[in-house]
């Protein structure tokens, strides 16, 4: 019970170290639905050990749950004698259940990372798809071999499907346009989330979808999205202004939306969003990157 997450009728405990005075101790994080009034556990994950040796992995030492979606920090873990402290994202597959799907790393080269604790603390936004991850040890060595202290935090998105050939493009925020899609892949669960950021506030901006091909350029800038054969490109309603943060974000309803009779299960698309922008006093057209996702 070092961490606990409630969703409804489940429940997510972590024991990150079930028995410290072990070298092989478990690190597990137990599943539990409540059943007819009664909490039963249905599914055990664990992690016997990190390296080297007497090292404890720490899975579950923080734990959030939501839906579909199980976010565990793991700030234990250790690659080839060195701290690769991770969060470990899972998704729940009917019949299955929980399986590992992605795990989130600090990008720093880990030879130069002297210690660090990332993932004993977690925070989730499941609607967004981000992830806030504290290390409140984090060390590095500099290149003039001294050694630098402190407390970080670290975003990570939490993303699903991958990017195409389609790269967001270069704006007037001085960024590049990206497009996160999250949410579950499950027709049935009901919904995905498409969130646009680093758009120019106050311009015009649409979302669209269409089955994957090579992607075409647009004549006033940016990559439109990758079409198959010339097939058709849904829009996706409403448009609208981005706002003054410079992300906008939509959901797109699987089941009763109107776009329900093409996102069907089985059937993979390209989401990306369309942007006005001003550039040195010029209206142009900016995209964001392609994502490709198959439903469920």
């Amino acid at each position: 019970g070092h961490s606990i997450a409630l969703d409804g009728d489940r429940m997510a405990v972590g024991m990150s170290s079930y028995d410290a005075t072990l070298a092989f101790s478990p690190s597990l994080i137990a599943i539990y639905e409540r059943q007819n009034g009664v909490w039963i556990q249905t599914q055990l994950l664990d992690e016997i050990n990190s390296e080297p040796v007497g090292g404890h992995a720490m899975l579950g030492y923080s734990v959030a749950l939501k839906g579909d979606c199980l976010v565990a920090g793991a700030p234990g873990v250790r690659v080839a004698g060195e701290p690769e402290r991770q969060i470990r994202v899972y998704r729940d597959h009917p019949g299955t259940g929980f399986q590992l799907e992605t795990i989130l790393r600090n990008s720093q080269d880990r030879s130069t990372v002297v210690n660090s604790s990332m993932g004993k603390s977690i925070g989730v936004d499941f609607d967004r798809g981000l992830i806030a991850a504290g290390d409140p040890l984090f060390t590095y060595q500099r290149p003039d071999q001294t050694y630098f202290s402190q407390g970080i935090a670290l975003l990570f998105d939490m993303e699903l499907g991958q990017t195409t050939a389609c790269d967001g493009t270069n704006n007037s925020t001085y960024h590049h346009s990206h497009l996160a899609v999250t949410g579950s892949l499950a027709v049935a669960d009901g919904h995905l989330n498409l969130h646009a950021s680093h758009l120019p506030p106050g311009e015009f901006s649409l979302f669209l979808y269409g089955q994957p091909g090579a992607p075409f350029p647009l004549v006033t800038g940016g990559e439109l999205l990758a079409i198959r054969d010339g097939g058709p490109i849904y829009r996706l309603l409403p448009p609208g202004p981005v706002g003054e943060l410079g992300e906008r974000y939509l959901e797109v309803a699987l089941q009763t939306g109107i776009e329900s009779h093409t996102l069907l299960p089985g059937t993979t698309w390209a989401f990306q969003a369309l942007h006005r922008d001003t550039i040195f006093g010029m209206s142009t057209t900016g995209t964001t990157n392609a994502v490709l996702v198959t439903l469920d």
